[in-house]
């Protein structure tokens, strides 16, 4: 085996094609956040958890490739940098997902706290009149029950 069987130890598993999603598992373009709300917090969650998949993927490839070839310290250096370039975007897409979550959690809570305002700016316009007709028709059913104790009516 040559300088092949360690860059597919590093790169993409045995057999892959180059187009194999599973060849550049670790995109970090793809992981970035773009624009606020471009991504859902579902598709960045989902995103973390195909790396799992693409993780064991590499590593079984990996493990094959330094089994396979007299090249072990080029195959064992090659997975090393694989590694570290794998823990940067496992916390790339953790930062993604963790930023998507708070957005969806900001939301809600604006969205209840404008909820609150709009009901707070309804008893301040509304309230004078609904409280000045409120306190006619309690006055008018307390008369009428009064005169039709009395027997007035």
């Amino acid at each position: 085996m040559d300088a092949e069987a360690g860059e597919a130890g590093v790169q993409q598993p045995a057999g892959a094609a180059s187009t194999s999603t599973a060849a550049v598992p670790f995109d970090r373009s793809s992981s970035r956040l773009g624009a606020p709300g471009a991504e859902s917090f579902d598709g960045a969650l989902r995103e973390l958890k195909d790396l799992r998949s693409q993780l064991h993927e590499a590593a079984d490839c990996c493990a094959k490739a330094f089994l396979s070839t007299d090249k072990k310290k080029m195959i064992l250096e090659g997975t090393k940098g694989y590694i570290c370039d794998a823990v940067v975007a496992v916390i790339d897409h953790l930062g993604t997902v963790s930023c998507k979550l708070e957005h969806k959690l900001q939301e809600r809570t604006e969205v209840a706290q404008t909820e609150r305002k709009i009901n707070f700016l309804k008893q301040v316009i509304f309230g004078p009149e609904l409280h000045s007709s409120l306190s006619l028709r309690f006055y008018q059913e307390i008369s009428i029950d009064i005169c039709m104790r009395q027997g007035g009516f």
